[in-house]
This record gives structure tokens, sequence and C-alpha cells, in this order.
């Protein structure tokens, strides 16, 4: 996941969340994460393997409350890319 300031652009973040085997809790790390960004901020994220196994329910509501509808049906090994605004729709 890469995020950029929503005025200049600039990179806040650029880290990466294995959601696959969880060994470190990645999932709550990311929501966390997620939550700590500004409103208008870029959110640029995209699955490389798998996300389904173990991707809580908290990180695909903030996804989904962005406007991400393909999060919800997230399957095994299913390809998935975002982008948008922290704060809209």
């Amino acid at each position: 996941m890469v995020v950029l300031n929503g005025t200049d652009h600039k990179i806040l973040l650029n880290e990466s969340y294995n959601t696959f085997t969880d060994k470190r809790d990645d999932s709550l790390r990311l929501v966390k994460d997620l939550e700590n960004i500004p409103t208008g901020c870029v959110i640029i994220a995209a699955v490389k393997d798998d996300a389904s196994k173990n991707l809580k329910p908290a990180a695909r509501k903030i996804f989904s409350d962005m406007g991400s509808q393909a999060i919800k049906q997230l399957g095994f090994k299913s390809a998935w890319g975002f982008i948008g605004i922290k704060g809209l729709k």
C-alpha cells in the first residue's frame, strides 16, 4: 500500500502487509495504519498473492467505506487493486 498526501502527493506511507499467513497480525497493522491516515490522502493498494484468508473484516470495511465493492467478494488467490481518497466514496 502506498499513501500520498492529498495536496502535494508526497509519499506518506509505503508498506507491505502479509495478510495470507498474518504471522505478525499484519491485517490489524493495516487497519491501524489506515485509521491514522489523514482524510484527503490518496490510497493505492493491491493484492499480490492472496489476502482473503486473514484479511480482517475491519480492513475490508475501511476499503468498502471508501467505495470498493470487490473487497467484499475477495476470494482465494483473487487479484484486487484500489485507488481512492480517504474520506470519499
